[in-house]
C-alpha cells in the first residue's frame, strides 16, 4: 500500500477579489493580504519535504506559490503548472463586480455538478493515483492558452520516462502540494465525498467553501487504481467543516 498526502491549498487573496470584482485569467496577482495569507500556509508546511508541486497556471495561484516556497525549509524540484486546476470558468461574470453578479454569501447546496470542472478533478485526481502506483511523473500535455478555450482532457497528460528522483523504496509517506481555487476545491471536496458514499443513495453532497490560504490535508492510502481511500481534515481553521462526509474533521 502507498501512502500519499496532499496538501490542497486555496490561493491568497487576489487584487481583484480586494476591489469585489470576478476574475479570470486576466488578473494583476496578489493583494497586500493575499501576500500574508500565503506566507502564512508556507509557514504552516515549512517542515515538510514535498515530493511534488502541482498549481493553477492562473498568475494568484503562481504568485501564492512563490511566497509559499520562500518559507518551506525545503525547496521541491518539481513543479507543474497546469490549467487542469483552474477555477470554475465565471463565463460573462468576469471583470464584473461582485454586487452585479451576486449577493456574497456562504456557498449553498447545490445538487447540480458542474461537468467541466468535475471532469477535471477527476481526472486530476485519478492522475496523482496513477503517479503513487508506477512512481512516474507526468507532464501536463502543453496547453495553449487562449481565453475561452476549451481544454480537452483526454490530450493533458504525456507520459515521461522520468522517475521522481525524491522517490524511495517502500511505502514511505508521499507528500504532494496542489494550490487551486475555491470552486475546484468544492469540487474535489465532493467528488470525494461522493466516492465515499458510493453506495448510499439520496445524499446530499456538501458544498465545502475554502477561505483563502485554506489548507485541507487529503491522506490517501492506495492500493491500485480502483481500490483506494481517502482521509480529509482542515490543517489551518478552528472551525469545524459543517458537512455530513464523516472522513472531514
Amino acid at each position: 500500500m502507498q501512502l500519499l498526502r496532499v496538501f490542497l491549498i486555496r490561493h491568497g487573496q487576489s487584487m481583484y477579489q480586494s476591489l469585489k470584482i470576478v476574475s479570470g485569467k486576466n488578473e494583476f496577482g496578489l493583494s497586500g493580504l493575499g501576500i500574508v495569507q500565503s506566507k502564512r500556509a508556507g509557514t504552516l508546511l515549512q517542515s515538510v519535504k514535498f515530493d511534488q508541486v502541482y498549481t493553477s497556471d492562473y498568475k494568484r495561484c503562481i504568485e501564492s506559490y512563490s511566497h509559499i516556497e520562500s518559507q518551506l525549509n525545503q525547496k521541491p524540484r518539481v513543479i507543474t503548472y497546469t490549467p487542469l486546476l483552474r477555477e470554475v470558468d465565471q463565463g460573462e461574470e468576469i471583470l464584473k463586480s461582485y454586487q452585479d453578479v451576486y449577493v456574497l454569501a456562504k456557498p449553498k447546496y447545490s445538487p447540480i455538478l458542474n461537468v467541466e470542472i468535475q471532469e477535471r478533478v477527476e481526472t486530476f485526481v485519478n492522475q496523482l493515483i496513477r503517479d503513487q502506483i508506477y512512481k512516474k511523473s507526468y507532464k501536463f500535455f502543453s496547453y495553449r492558452d487562449q481565453l475561452g478555450s476549451q481544454i480537452d482532457i483526454n490530450n493533458l497528460y504525456h507520459p515521461s520516462v522520468q522517475q521522481f528522483s525524491s522517490y524511495s523504496k517502500g511505502s514511505r509517506m508521499i507528500n504532494v502540494l496542489v494550490l487551486s481555487h475555491a470552486g475546484f476545491i468544492a469540487e474535489t471536496l465532493r467528488y470525494l465525498y461522493q466516492r465515499h458514499n458510493s453506495l448510499q443513495f439520496n445524499i446530499e453532497y456538501p458544498c465545502i467553501y475554502a477561505r483563502n490560504g485554506a489548507i485541507f490535508q487529503l491522506d490517501f492510502q492506495i492500493n491500485d487504481l480502483e481500490n483506494w481511500n481517502c482521509n480529509v481534515s482542515m490543517m489551518n481553521s478552528k472551525r469545524k467543516i459543517n458537512t455530513p462526509f464523516d472522513s472531514i474533521n
